[in-house]
C-alpha cells in the first residue's frame, strides 16, 4: 500500500492539472442568419434553409477558439426555449417555424442547463432578436450582453439585463462609432487600467477603407446618467460623452430595479454586426463584416472583456495607439 500511494497522489495531482486544462465553456447566443432570397422581412425569414450565423458571430466564435476558449454557438430562440420554461414570444405568425428547431418536451424547458452543463459565459451578440433575448437577468453566470435593447429596463424585453435604467440604449455607427474614450473610472478599473485615454475601435478593413463606415463601423450605446446604481462605464463614445460605451457590473452590484445581480455583467463597445447579408436577396450573399473592421487595440479589450468576466487577469497589451 505505501507503494501505491505516491501513484495514487501522482495519478489525482495530475488529473487535477488535466481538468484545469480544458478549455472554459462559452454560449455564444445568436440568430440563424436570414435565408437565401428572403425579401428582408420579419416574417419571410426561413431557419430551415439557412445553414449557418451571421459571419459576424462565426468571428465571433472564432476568437474565442483563437484566445483558448471552447465556444459554442446557440440560436436565441433556443436559448430562451430553454431558459424561460419552453416559452418564446413570438409574435403570432412570425418565424412559425422554429418549432422545427425545437423539442417541446420536458428537457427543452431547463433554465439551468447553462450552469448544469459548464457553461462558464454567455456572449449574448448583438443579432439577436431583441424580443426573445434569453431572460439571463438571474443567470448565476457572467453576461457580455451584446443586444443595445436588452441593456436596459425594458419590460416588455424578457432578455432586459438591468445594466441601465430606461429603455434609451441603441445603435451607434459610423464616424460617431470610431473611437471610445476612458471615464476616471475606467483609467483605474481591473478592465481598462493603463490603457490610453482614447481608443480607436474601427478602421480599415482587409481591403482597406470601408465603402461605408455606417455598413462596417457598429457598435452600441446606453446613457451614462441612466446607469444603474452598481454599474461602472469605463468608456464613453468619443463622440458624444453622454452615451456609455464600455460599463461593468460586478457581482453582487445593485442593477435597475434594485436587485443584485448574480454575476459579472459586461456592456461591450460591440453589438455583433449584420444578421443578414447586405444586398438582401441578391446571390451570391455579400456581407460587411464589422469586426473586420475592428482594430487591434478594439478586439484586445473585447479579449480583455471575455477575461474580466471569467474572473481572469486581463492580458496586457503589447502596444496602444490612438490611430
Amino acid at each position: 500500500m505505501k507503494k501505491i500511494l505516491p501513484l495514487i497522489i501522482l495519478l489525482l495531482a495530475f488529473s487535477v492539472v488535466i481538468a484545469d486544462a480544458q478549455p472554459k465553456k462559452i454560449a455564444v447566443c445568436a440568430r440563424i442568419s436570414w435565408a437565401p432570397g428572403s425579401d428582408g422581412n420579419t416574417i419571410d425569414r426561413d431557419f430551415a434553409v439557412m445553414p449557418h450565423f451571421s459571419m459576424d458571430d462565426e468571428y465571433v466564435r472564432y476568437h474565442l477558439q483563437e484566445w483558448g476558449y471552447f465556444p459554442i454557438l446557440m440560436p436565441d430562440y433556443v436559448v430562451q426555449y430553454m431558459l424561460n420554461d419552453g416559452a418564446v414570444p413570438f409574435p403570432p405568425g412570425d418565424d412559425a417555424d422554429y418549432f422545427n428547431w425545437v423539442d417541446d418536451g420536458v428537457y427543452m424547458m431547463y433554465p439551468t442547463f447553462l450552469q448544469d452543463e459548464g457553461y462558464a459565459l454567455l456572449w449574448n451578440t448583438g443579432t439577436c432578436w431583441s424580443t426573445i433575448g434569453p431572460a439571463v437577468k438571474d443567470l448565476p453566470i457572467p453576461v457580455i450582453q451584446g443586444e443595445h435593447a436588452n441593456l436596459g429596463s425594458r419590460d416588455n424585453k424578457l432578455g432586459s439585463t438591468f445594466i441601465f435604467e430606461g429603455d434609451q440604449s441603441g445603435d451607434i455607427s459610423g464616424e460617431a462609432a470610431q473611437s471610445i474614450t476612458l471615464t476616471e473610472v475606467g483609467k483605474t478599473h481591473d478592465l481598462t487600467k493603463g490603457l490610453p485615454d482614447e481608443i480607436v475601435i474601427f478602421g480599415d478593413g482587409p481591403d482597406g477603407p470601408p465603402a461605408d463606415t455606417g455598413q462596417a463601423w457598429q457598435g452600441i450605446s446606453d446613457m451614462v446618467d441612466n446607469a444603474a446604481p452598481g454599474t461602472q462605464v469605463l468608456a464613453v463614445w468619443t463622440s458624444d460623452p453622454t452615451k456609455a460605451a464600455l460599463a461593468v457590473v460586478e457581482a453582487g452590484a445593485s442593477l435597475a430595479d434594485g436587485t443584485a445581480a448574480p454575476a459579472r455583467r459586461i456592456m461591450p463597445f460591440f453589438g455583433g454586426g449584420h444578421e443578414r447579408p447586405v444586398n438582401g436577396a441578391e446571390q451570391p450573399m455579400q456581407w460587411v463584416v464589422v469586426i473586420e473592421h475592428m482594430t487591434p487595440a478594439g478586439r484586445a479589450i473585447l479579449q480583455r472583456c471575455v477575461q474580466w468576466a471569467l474572473g481572469e487577469t486581463p492580458t496586457a497589451v503589447a502596444e496602444w495607439t490612438a490611430q
